[in-house]
């Protein structure tokens, strides 16, 4: 798993295609190497174990940041909820890259 290319949303195999061919939409296929982005159906619900590793890393440390800031525990929550307003488009997409990227490295 290269860091670069998981940072740059870049396929696992070549790491020069983009996976994504907009904000929600991911290609079918790497236009470089053609590498099926979709090889069964709900081939991504494993990206769900991602997505929460990636919001706990974020939300964790932000929700403590604010309770020692002298914030409540609801006004905490209530920030770290509007955060997760503002990140949740990138936790999508680095979700699905990672996942892409681990079932790549297990499976070649």
């Amino acid at each position: 798993m290269s860091p670069v290319a998981i940072l740059r949303r870049r396929c696992p195999r070549c790491r020069r295609g983009k996976i994504f061919a907009g904000v929600l939409r991911m290609h079918a296929r790497c236009p470089e190497c053609d590498l099926g982005y979709f090889p069964e159906p709900g081939y991504y619900l494993g990206a769900i174990y991602f997505s929460y590793a990636l919001s706990i890393l974020i939300g964790a440390p932000f929700a403590i940041g604010l309770f020692l800031a002298g914030l409540t525990y609801w006004q905490a929550i209530a920030g770290t909820g509007a955060l997760f307003c503002l990140l949740w488009l990138p936790i999508f997409q680095y979700s699905r890259v990672l996942w892409l990227h681990f079932d790549n490295a297990l499976t070649g």
